[in-house]
């Protein structure tokens, strides 16, 4: 195994593709990329026809997310999907002894949030087809701390189970809100979560990663 790193940005993910296949000569490119690196590796494989795995993001995300359909598909992208984590999320909720109370959505405003709600591609109709009702406020803005109306509208829905793709101070920051307002969800499932080190918080604080189940 070799790797290159990407700089963090779109032409340094280009250039780490054309180098570990023509000077290393990789027959499969494996990333842990977010929404900006993620869709040019994407690219430069599809270009120079090499398989494009990654561990971080589903692939409806840099798939659909990067304009394929049935007409114009992708032919070297490959991921587990957000169907795929509905369906695993899906199995850990009714094992719950209140598995049918409403679950509630943790998800931004970005490319995450946006094709896990998506109504044909995304986490929530596997989600629902499995009998579950979701309570999705208005997508949130990563980092802004403008959770209230998620915690508000968990508590007045009787939410038991939170779904997410938060960032750990995310996370931790609607756990916070959510005692506050009295709001107890008895488990909290995310996807994003094997990307984040545990938060550290202050003496006598449940740590934001307690309870959080997440994909193995």
């Amino acid at each position: 195994m070799v790797s290159r790193g990407t700089r963090s940005c779109a032409e340094g993910a280009r250039q780490a593709v054309a180098e570990l296949v023509r000077d290393e000569d990789a027959q499969i490119i494996l990333m842990l990329a977010g929404t900006q690196v993620l869709p040019a590796v994407a690219d430069a494989c599809e270009a120079i026809g090499t398989p494009c795995l990654s561990s971080a993001f589903p692939w409806q995300v840099y798939y659909y997310g990067r304009g394929a359909d049935e007409k114009r598909p992708f032919s070297w992208t490959y991921r587990w999907g957000l169907d795929d984590i509905a369906e695993i999320f899906a199995d850990l909720w009714e094992r719950m002894d209140d598995a049918r109370r409403p679950v509630g959505c943790l998800w931004n405003d970005g490319p995450q949030g946006t094709w896990s709600r998506h109504p044909q591609h995304g986490f929530a109709p596997a989600a629902r087809a499995r009998g579950h009702h979701l309570v999705d406020p208005a997508p949130y803005r990563e980092g802004a701390g403008d959770l209230d109306r998620h915690v508000r509208a968990f508590a007045d829905a009787g939410v038991g189970i939170v779904t997410s793709a938060a960032t750990g101070q995310d996370l931790g920051l609607l756990r916070a809100r959510a005692r506050e307002a009295s709001c107890h969800p008895r488990l909290i499932t995310c996807s994003r979560w094997p990307a984040y080190p545990p938060a550290v918080t202050r003496a006598g604080e449940l740590p934001a990663h307690a309870d959080v189940a997440t994909l193995a």
